[in-house]
């Protein structure tokens, strides 16, 4: 299975990675372990999350108050954001 980003969500990614960074190595490399963690639980079980009507699904990070939007194909996974829990729902939506 092939997983890609899409640019939007792969540049939330690295200014999220470069936010924990800044306030310290471990929060940073935290920060990297939740998010590989949910990414590896999506590549094992992609369809384990609920779509909606546009095949949207995501994955809450476990310590961290992100989540991963994205959709699952049969080989291909597509990160649409990664998005911050508190920010607008479906700010995303036109990435699709």
């Amino acid at each position: 299975m092939r997983l890609w980003f899409a640019p939007a969500g792969q540049a939330e990614y690295v200014g999220v990675a470069a936010h924990y960074k800044a306030l310290g190595s471990a929060r940073g490399r935290a920060f990297a372990e939740d998010f590989r963690a949910a990414l590896d639980a999506i590549l094992a079980f992609p369809q384990s999350s609920s779509a909606d009507g546009d095949g949207v699904r995501k994955k809450v990070l476990r310590r961290h108050p992100y989540i991963i939007v994205y959709r699952a194909s049969d080989q291909d996974i597509e990160v649409v954001a990664l998005a911050h829990t508190s920010r607008k729902p479906g700010y995303w939506r036109n990435r699709l």
